[in-house]
């Protein structure tokens, strides 16, 4: 019997030749489907996946845009507290220049003191504090670097609210008060002398009024040639230890750019007194006011972000007024 026989109920029936033909040309049908499919499906599986890293990738870059932007608000924060903080103290108490100055008085910008003259080698006065835009170059005992002018406060803080166990300059009035024991702001001078603690009043008695005296410089520092360091603001305060010298300055807030001070007028209204009667028709008011101008300061910087350069720099713009 031959292999393509098979026993029938009459016999030995002959299998059709073609069997194994057609039964080879549908499992290859089957198969070629089969992988089609797949390569089907792995291309749209790439194309799935490309499009998925594609978006990841925009929403990390916008997460650390944002993150930078973020960043950059803070730094415009602490900025603006920190010269908020310092410029608020940047004069007498109230009730220490109340007499001195006078009700309705705007004081200018002000009674910085020599910023190469030390504190206690001044003459005892009736104000100490405020600020001032220095040009560096007339003031060879700061080491700025390369920086032109300076932010230049000197910042009152009243004792012992505000002073700290560290040493400092204090002014206390000249001759303590020891006779009279009244503080008369008119009257009182008032002297400047380092202490190896500013929490209490060492050459005067109990009940002396005192307050801490910082002096501080705020420069800023350019990005020259091919350095790799950030533009950054630096600090510098005046010290009495190992010699009166101003410090080393150290990094008060970095990527600050385009750090400039500009003089500004504005106008204001004030009062002014008026002699001899007004015409008819006139108006009463309008003679006695004129238009005066205050001196002031306006503050503009922006900070960058290093680690986005192609975010946009966060400007920013304040004015520096007298008190």
């Amino acid at each position: 019997m031959s292999p393509t026989d098979i026993n029938g109920p009459r016999g030995p029936v002959s299998k059709p030749r073609n069997h194994d033909t057609v039964w080879q040309s549908c499992s290859g049908r089957i198969i070629g489907f089969s992988l089609v499919e797949c390569l089907v499906a792995n291309a749209l599986t790439l194309l799935l996946l490309t499009g998925l890293l594609g978006v990841s990738l925009e929403v990390i870059a916008t997460a650390n845009q944002a993150a930078a932007r973020i960043d950059q608000v803070i730094q415009v924060r602490q900025l603006n507290r920190y010269l908020d903080g310092a410029l608020k103290r940047a004069g007498m108490p109230t009730a220490w220049r109340a007499a001195v100055q006078g009700d309705g008085v705007m004081l200018h910008a002000l009674h910085t003191s020599d910023p190469c003259l030390a504190p206690d080698l001044m003459e005892p006065k009736a104000l100490w504090g405020g600020w001032s835009v220095v040009k560096l170059a007339e003031h060879p005992c700061i080491s700025a670097g390369a920086a032109e002018q300076g932010l230049y406060i000197e910042v009152v803080s009243e004792c012992p609210e505000h002073c700290a166990a560290g040493s400092g300059y204090v002014i206390y009035p000249d001759g303590c008060l020891a006779d009279s024991g009244i503080l008369d702001p008119a009257l009182v001078r008032w002297r400047a002398h380092w202490q190896r603690t500013t929490a209490m009043l060492e050459k005067c008695p109990e009940g002396t009024p005192w307050a801490r005296l910082e002096r501080q410089m705020i420069t800023h520092r350019k990005t020259l040639g091919g350095s790799t360091r950030p533009p950054e603001l630096r600090l510098q305060t005046f010290t009495a230890d190992e010699g009166q010298r101003w410090t080393l300055a150290e990094v008060l807030i970095d990527n600050v750019r385009d750090w400039r001070i500009t003089p500004v007028d504005l106008p204001m209204a004030s009062a002014a007194a008026t002699s001899g009667p007004l015409e008819s028709g006139a108006d009463p008011q309008s003679g006695s006011m004129q238009t005066t101008h205050l001196h002031a300061q306006a503050l503009t910087f922006e900070i960058v972000s290093p680690s986005s350069p192609q975010l946009k720099p966060l400007g920013t713009t304040r004015l520096l007024i007298p008190h």
